[in-house]
C-alpha cells in the first residue's frame, strides 16, 4: 500500500476528525503536485499520475465535506482541460482514462466521450458509452447525453431523438423545456 492508498483508506474510514484531517491534507497535496502530473517523464508515469489524481478527486467528492467536493471537482476539471494541450495521442489516452474512471458520474466524463465521438477510430465505443447514459431514465446527465448523440452521432441519432421526446413529454422533468427546444431546433435545420 502506497501513501496515497493509505491516505485514501484513512480518509474513508477515519474514526476521528484529527485522523481524517491528516488524510485530507495528504490527499490535497496529491492534487496540488502539478510537477508530478504535468511533467511526467514517460507515458506510463503520466498515466499513473492521472489515475492517482482522478482517484483522489473521486474520494474527496464521495466521502468529503462540501469544500472537499469542490476541491475534487476542480481537480477533475483541471485534468479534463489539461488533456487538450497535450499532443494528440496523449490527449486521446487522457480522455479515455478520464471517461473510463468518471463514467457517467461527472460531466467531464461525458464531455470526454463527446470529444472522442468526433475522433476517427474512437467514435464507436464512445457512442456506446453515451448511449448507455442516455438510456438511463432519471439520470442527471441523461438529457446532455441524448443531446450530444442527437447532434453528433452517426448511428444513434434516432435513439437520441426518442430519449429527447421522452424527456420532453415528462411533466416536471428538469430538462423538459430544453428537450422540446432541442427537438424543435433540430427539426427546423
Amino acid at each position: 500500500m502506497n501513501g496515497a492508498d493509505a491516505a485514501t483508506f484513512l480518509f474513508k474510514n477515519a474514526d476521528n476528525e484529527e485522523t481524517k484531517n491528516i488524510a485530507r491534507e495528504t490527499l490535497y497535496s496529491i492534487l496540488n503536485r502539478p510537477e508530478a502530473y504535468y511533467r511526467a517523464p514517460s507515458e506510463d508515469v503520466y498515466t499513473d499520475q492521472l489515475l492517482l489524481k482522478l482517484k483522489t478527486a473521486i474520494t474527496l467528492i464521495e466521502k468529503g465535506s462540501d469544500q472537499d467536493k469542490s476541491v475534487g471537482d476542480k481537480a477533475i476539471q483541471d485534468a479534463y482541460h489539461h488533456a487538450f494541450i497535450l499532443e494528440r495521442s496523449k490527449c486521446l489516452r487522457s480522455l479515455w482514462i478520464i471517461a473510463g474512471n468518471l463514467k457517467d458520474s461527472h460531466l467531464e466524463g461525458i464531455y470526454a466521450y463527446e470529444y472522442l465521438l468526433s475522433c476517427g477510430g474512437e467514435e464507436r465505443y464512445a457512442e456506446d458509452s453515451i448511449c448507455q447514459i442516455a438510456q438511463k431514465e432519471r439520470h442527471p446527465h441523461q438529457y446532455i447525453a441524448a443531446k450530444i448523440l442527437y447532434k453528433k452521432s452517426k448511428y444513434s441519432s434516432r435513439l437520441a431523438e426518442n430519449v429527447l421526446r421522452s424527456i420532453a413529454n415528462q411533466k416536471n422533468h428538469p430538462h423538459q423545456n430544453e428537450a422540446k427546444e432541442a427537438l424543435s431546433f433540430c427539426i427546423l435545420m
